[in-house]
């Protein structure tokens, strides 16, 4: 379990580094332009990459799912910016569907065994 200060996310043990960051301690959730910030390739909390132009993440304050759209590159690597942000995981499955066109097999089924609401046990 991830203790923030303001909130605790528990992961299902099947696979506790899934979706659930290390760095989750940001005062301003979510927010974050500093290298391995939310628009960083290198996110910690990437759930899963839909397609190729496509990922979901949790947010570093680890209140909300964000589905993340590639806008081009920062610095030679891909840059992400946010497009749908939802607590529950049924608004989360209908965003990628709606807005993201192709998804993987496996990223659906991650997105499946997401709790149904973010903070709560599958």
């Amino acid at each position: 379990m991830l203790n923030t200060d303001h909130h605790q996310i528990q992961a299902p043990a099947s696979r506790p580094a899934l979706y659930i960051p290390q760095t989750a301690k940001s005062p301003l959730p979510c927010l974050s332009a500093k290298p391995g910030g939310e628009e960083s390739d290198t996110y910690p909390g990437i759930i899963t990459a839909l397609n190729s132009k496509w990922r979901v993440i949790i947010c570093r304050g680890g209140i909300q799912w964000v589905l993340q759209r590639q806008a081009g590159q920062r610095d030679g690597r891909p840059r992400w910016e946010g497009h749908w942000f939802c607590q529950t995981s049924e608004a989360l499955i209908r965003g990628a569907r709606e807005r993201a066109g192709q998804i993987g097999g496996d990223a659906l089924a991650i997105m499946l065994r997401l709790p149904e609401r973010i903070g709560r046990q599958p």
